[in-house]
């Protein structure tokens, strides 16, 4: 709490940097101070919670993707932070399914829900901004929340969203 307010932090990038690519990894270390306390909060997931309670956040959005030609992250991603989250109320594991990647996307999605993942992102950007093919998910999946990147405004990266349900993409803001 910060004062009589309760925190989330709906956008924390918490990603296995030993699946990330060179460039990429290269680009996350540019100038970053504490490069080893990140890449220790990546191990130990209690460590985390630790500071975050200290900083007065009680939970956390875990954002990961899939994004093998971009960054380097492969499905197993997914594999990872829902690991990485397991019994751990207050860390919410977000992944990815990349229908270029994975060749029955529906099913994948499945797949990892059944991990753990609490929720589900698809990245506009990380995908260079072509339209998102139809999953063929179909229909509403309770209790996961699918959430999209959209491309910035003013150098900005991207603005997190939540829409309620999972469903079938047909482009952005389209379910």
């Amino acid at each position: 709490m910060i004062g009589s307010y309760k925190v989330l932090d709906a956008h924390v990038h918490m990603q296995p940097w030993h699946h990330v690519n060179a460039a990429a990894r290269a680009v996350f270390e540019r100038g970053q101070p504490d490069v080893a306390r990140i890449l220790g909060f990546q191990k130990d997931p209690a460590a985390f919670e630790r500071y975050l309670a200290s900083e007065g956040v009680e939970a956390a959005v875990l954002v990961n993707y899939v994004a093998p030609e971009v960054m380097g992250f492969r499905p197993d991603v997914n594999d990872w932070v829902a690991e990485y989250a397991r019994g751990r109320p207050s860390l919410v594991p977000m992944g990815s399914v990349n229908p270029r990647v994975t060749p029955d996307a529906a099913a994948e999605v499945a797949r990892v829900l059944a991990l753990g993942v609490r929720a589900l992102a698809y990245r506009l950007q990380v995908d260079q901004g072509h339209r998102q093919p139809r999953t063929g998910v179909g229909g509403a999946t309770p209790g996961v929340v699918l959430g999209q990147t959209t491309p910035g405004i003013g150098g900005d990266p991207g603005v997190q969203g939540a829409i309620p349900a999972a469903g079938e993409i047909d482009g952005p803001g389209h379910l």
